[in-house]
C-alpha cells in the first residue's frame, strides 16, 4: 500500500478546514464577551434594571453605581487564608442586587456582568438569612471579563495558526512511502 503525497495533501487541507471551521465556532460562541471587552462596561441605571426579567448575553457587562451606599452582606468566599469575593446587597429602587465584588472594592461603582444566580451565591444568600426583594440576577464583579477574552483570542489564533501552517508549511522531508 502506498500513501500518495496527494492524499497527505488531502488530510493537511481536511485538517485545515476542521481548524477553520473550529475558529469559526469559537468565535461565534465567544462573540458576546469579547466585543463587551473591547467596548467596555455600559453604565445602566435602577429603572433598566428593575425592568430586566433576566440579563442578555449581548448587553450584560456594566458599571452600576447604586443610589444609596452598598451593604456589606459579611459573607466572604475563596480559599483558605484567601477570600478573595465578598458580597454586597446593592440598593436598585425598592430591590436588591447580589453583587459579589473583590474584598478592596468598596465601590461606590460596580463593574461586571449580570448573570444568573449560581450555587455559591446561593449558599451566600442562605448564610445572609435571603435578604427580600432580591433581583433574580446578580452581577459578577471578581471574574474579570478580560481572562474570558484572552482565552478566547487565543483559541481563535491557535485555530487559524494551526490551519495556515498545514495549508502553507512543506514537509522539511519528504515523507517516506509505505509499501507492502
Amino acid at each position: 500500500m502506498k500513501r500518495s503525497k496527494r492524499g497527505s495533501n488531502l488530510n493537511r487541507t481536511l485538517g485545515a478546514a476542521g481548524l477553520g471551521v473550529a475558529a469559526l465556532l469559537v468565535a461565534g460562541l465567544t462573540s458576546p464577551f469579547v466585543v463587551q471587552a473591547f467596548a467596555g462596561p455600559r453604565a445602566i441605571t435602577e429603572q433598566e434594571l428593575l425592568a430586566m426579567k433576566e440579563p442578555g448575553w449581548w448587553d450584560n457587562y456594566v458599571r452600576y453605581t447604586p443610589p444609596r451606599p452598598a451593604a456589606d452582606s459579611g459573607v466572604r468566599y475563596g480559599v483558605k487564608g484567601n477570600a478573595g469575593t465578598k458580597y454586597v446587597l446593592l440598593p436598585v429602587g425598592d430591590r436588591i442586587l447580589l453583587c459579589s465584588a473583590r474584598i478592596s472594592n468598596n465601590g461606590p461603582e460596580y463593574v461586571g456582568r449580570l448573570g444568573s444566580i449560581g450555587v455559591t451565591e446561593e449558599e451566600a444568600v442562605s448564610r445572609m438569612g435571603s435578604p427580600r426583594n432580591l433581583l433574580p440576577f446578580m452581577l459578577q464583579g471578581v471574574r474579570s471579563i478580560w481572562f474570558d477574552t484572552s482565552v478566547a483570542l487565543a483559541a481563535i489564533v491557535g485555530c487559524i495558526g494551526g490551519a495556515l501552517w498545514l495549508l502553507l508549511a512543506s514537509p522539511s522531508r519528504p515523507r517516506p512511502t509505505v509499501e507492502e
